[in-house]
């Protein structure tokens, strides 16, 4: 009966993903769905695979990896080549079948799913460890989707502006008819925070798994959007939380140097907070066509060993090879504890306190290998921020620092060269917010991005 039940799960699981969201994710629903109503229904529907892919739009637009004009060309998906070269589409090409925006839709789809039946269920049943562990995923799912959604499809948040700036639709329901609206981003920030509050609350503080959230990987987070954001106080709050976890730092120099050199399998990586990918749909993202700037290797000390675990020489290329989640094709975008270190060190320099961020910065670099690196106070910022883009590589996290950092006035222009052809996307330029898929704008009426 139980095995009857899975199934059962499973299938109802699939239709979930293909017939969400009439009017969000343009697919019409043709049959009533059988809700959930049972501890492990709900477990069972939040543990699906689907649930850990990120978007993987804003990295094939991140800066440090490139593509040789001969691999470009044999790209096939137009709306692929338009993002690499930072050019509007409307994601109508068939050529991908599900875009970042409908998998964050329908991720939160399933989350609502799971906390309105849950209601029924603990108004009958009462309140249990595990039926708060299982409202604390589900709250942690909608809230990080949310996010997901909010910095590919919404401009970038500035305090004097996100009062008046729209947002992206919030759903809280499991109603495919529901009306869709755009809310403002002040509006989408806020609920993207009550809802990792709330699930900070409920998880409990370790997991069975990297893949289930817990109370740390909520600190972390909350980390990653307040930094985004600009509010540092609140991001270094949480990131400082993070370095009291069970989590630990790997030290570079105690991993055993095999042929290929490999980092440790991300289930025993102690630094790896939770596990998430990147979406691999886009052809661009495949390990065997980006090559990585070479400008940003160059960087790199001597002593380093992020040179040896991150990159390898592929047919007199250099090409990244320090995907956190081993040979699987899609790329590592979860949290780790050296993101957390980064995380701090920036705040701490942002606010003043240089010692500290300095302290923070080496004991990072010191368990990459690096040994008597001076760092210069009056260049503090600016060496943190380039040890992000080297410790962080490839994350899924560029793209956006890119456009946290230009609202403080980076002034970061994006660069592609196709065929001696420069193109270029100059800072605040209206495209670093993508146009939302022609689908959901015509289907549900929602204001389109402006340009």
């Amino acid at each position: 009966m139980k095995n009857n039940k899975f199934q059962i799960l499973l299938i109802f699981g699939v239709l979930l993903i293909l017939i969400s969201c009439n009017r969000f994710l343009d697919i019409k629903p043709d049959k009533k769905l059988a809700v959930p109503s049972e501890l492990t229904d709900f477990r069972a529907l939040l543990n699906s695979s689907l649930v850990n892919f990120a978007p993987s739009e804003g990295e094939i637009m991140a800066r440090d990896h490139y593509l040789s004009d001969k691999e470009f060309l044999s790209i096939k998906c137009e709306t692929n080549r338009a993002l690499y070269l930072f050019e509007d589409d409307s994601f109508s090409s068939s050529c991908v079948s599900s875009t970042g925006w409908a998998r964050s839709y329908q991720n939160i789809l399933r989350s609502n799913v799971v906390l309105l039946a849950l209601d029924k269920n603990e108004k009958s049943n009462g309140i249990t460890v595990e039926s708060k562990d299982i409202r604390g995923h589900a709250l942690y799912l909608r809230a990080i989707n949310h996010f997901e959604v909010v910095q590919i499809w919404a401009d970038a948040y500035n305090s004097s502006t996100v009062k008046e700036k729209l947002g992206i639709p919030l759903k809280f329901s499991d109603d495919f008819n529901e009306k869709t609206e755009r809310s403002t981003l002040e509006k989408s920030f806020e609920q993207i925070l009550i809802d990792l509050i709330k699930a900070e609350e409920l998880l409990p503080i370790r997991q069975p798994n990297l893949i289930w959230p817990s109370k740390v990987t909520a600190w972390a987070y909350l980390a990653r959007v307040y930094l985004y954001m600009g509010n540092f106080e609140k991001a270094r709050e949480y990131a400082s939380k993070t370095l009291t976890s069970h989590h630990k730092l790997l030290d570079f120099r105690t991993i055993p140097r095999t042929n290929p050199i490999r980092l440790p399998n991300w289930q025993e990586n102690s630094e790896i907070i939770n596990f998430k990918l990147l979406e691999s749909q886009y052809e661009s993202l495949h390990r065997d066509k980006h090559l990585v700037n070479n400008d940003l290797l160059k960087t790199y000390h001597n002593d380093d060993l992020r040179k040896n675990f991150y990159y390898s020489e592929v047919d007199q290329s250099i090409r990244f090879s320090g995907n956190l989640a081993g040979n699987i094709v899609n790329l590592f975008c979860g949290l780790t504890l050296g993101e957390m270190y980064l995380i701090l060190s920036e705040c701490q320099a942002r606010m003043g306190e240089d010692e500290q961020a300095i302290k923070t910065l080496k004991t990072l670099l010191e368990n990459r290998g690096v040994q008597d690196f001076e760092i210069s106070n009056t260049k503090l910022l600016e060496i943190i921020l380039l040890e992000r883009r080297k410790e962080l590589i490839r994350r899924g996290l560029d793209f956006y620092d890119v456009k946290r950092l230009n609202v403080l006035g980076a002034g970061i222009s994006l660069k592609r060269v196709i065929q001696e052809k420069e193109y270029v996307l100059n800072p605040n330029d209206p495209r670093f917010t993508l146009l939302i898929p022609e689908n959901v704008i015509r289907l549900s009426g929602i204001q389109q991005n402006t340009r």
